[in-house]
């Protein structure tokens, strides 16, 4: 009995040993940290230094544009006959200087003068619409004197531009009003086409309603943190030279603006423009509301080189250092993006191969 009782408590005795053990073990097991995972351990051997690359950096930032535009207009023929040839179709840029239309086999020319030819002309005749023509044939740059009286030379530039598209038998002693057709401006774009082709047209019927040209286009809210240098608006990769203040104000890029096929989508026929007025002129001077987006860019890329943020120091305003094996050199911040920092050098000569991705603390520059 006596045995029996010994082997029981033997066997107790051994399982609280085994109990204590495990205790000790799984204590053991809590208070050693566990073994990090090779796919997150620091990679001893992981290199100090971080390669330079260099980049082609615009500064581009998004912005929208306040656009304006004038009073819509018709164009109208000067003289009645048949339709003989057109170039007319909505969105079409018009030219001072080309012609887009034929009447009686004969083209008409289109010419922007601040005052419309009302009348024939002949050698002597004298007035501000003659003076108007010299000053449009200057600007086109012809040798002309622009004193208000008309001379031989003037009628012999007109003529032979229309020899030139065309024309036959023109009189050398008369500048024909049915052979010009006005332009309000020297390039107008056309919202929609009234003539057609082999049909009949009167005097003063009108060929084209036209676009409202375009008087302005302006970044709204002009951004305060930009790089130095000539800057662009870039719309569907067409890029438009802005003033310091944003503005295009190139008469010939606003045409072009106001050209573009994505204007034409959203402020063309289809938004209201081109409806026809009973004198040919209708509407007031309005703004576009909302605008348009655009990329506002620097006109020549800079070179700059991207860094860790880390390897900064010295932070002033755009003025940083980084180290290149502990020798500290002076960078422009120019920007930043997805981690990185992008820094131009005083001379892109100078630039270092690599920079220190942990700079030396109190290192200097």
């Amino acid at each position: 009995m006596r045995s029996h009782l010994n082997r029981r408590l033997g066997l107790v005795g051994l399982a609280g040993i085994v109990l204590v053990a495990f205790g000790f073990t799984a204590g053991l097991a809590l208070a050693v940290p566990p073994a990090v995972p090779p796919s997150l351990a620091k990679d001893r051997n992981e290199s100090s230094k971080f390669v330079l690359v260099r980049h082609e950096l615009k500064d581009s930032q998004d912005v929208q544009l306040n656009v304006k535009t004038g009073s819509q207009a018709l164009l109208s023929v000067p003289g009645s006959g048949m339709v003989t040839a057109l170039n007319c179709s909505m969105g079409q840029q018009l030219n001072a200087w080309e012609s887009n239309i034929s009447i009686d086999g004969g083209p008409v020319l289109n010419l922007s003068t601040s005052t419309p030819l009302w009348r024939d002309l002949r050698i002597g005749d004298a007035g501000a619409d003659v003076e108007a023509i010299q000053t449009e044939l200057r600007r086109l740059g012809y040798s002309v004197t622009a004193d208000g009286v008309l001379g031989e030379s003037t009628i012999r530039i007109v003529n032979e531009r229309l020899e030139e598209l065309g024309a036959t038998a023109t009189d050398p002693t008369l500048l024909s009003r049915s052979r010009i057709m006005w332009l309000p401006a020297p390039s107008v774009i056309a919202a929609s086409c009234a003539a057609a082709l082999g049909a009949p047209i009167a005097a003063g019927q009108p060929v084209a309603d036209l676009q409202p040209p375009v008087t302005a286009v302006a970044v709204v809210n002009m951004p305060m943190d930009l790089l130095p240098g000539n800057r662009v608006v870039a719309i569907d990769d067409v890029r438009f030279v802005v003033d310091e203040a944003g503005q295009i104000s190139s008469g010939d890029d606003l045409v072009r603006f106001a050209s573009l096929p994505v204007y034409l989508a959203s402020n063309g026929p289809a938004a209201g423009v081109g409806a026809s007025s009973t004198n040919g002129v209708s509407g007031s001077p309005t703004a576009l509301p909302g605008g348009m987006s655009a990329q506002l860019e620097l006109a020549e890329a800079i070179e700059a080189w991207a860094v860790p943020p880390g390897s900064l120091y010295s932070i002033r305003g755009n003025r940083a250092c980084v180290s290149e094996n502990g020798r500290g050199v002076k960078v422009t911040v120019a920007g930043s993006e997805l981690g990185k920092s992008y820094v131009t050098f005083e001379l892109p000569r100078q630039a270092p191969a690599s920079v220190d991705v942990e700079p030396a603390q109190k290192l200097t520059c």
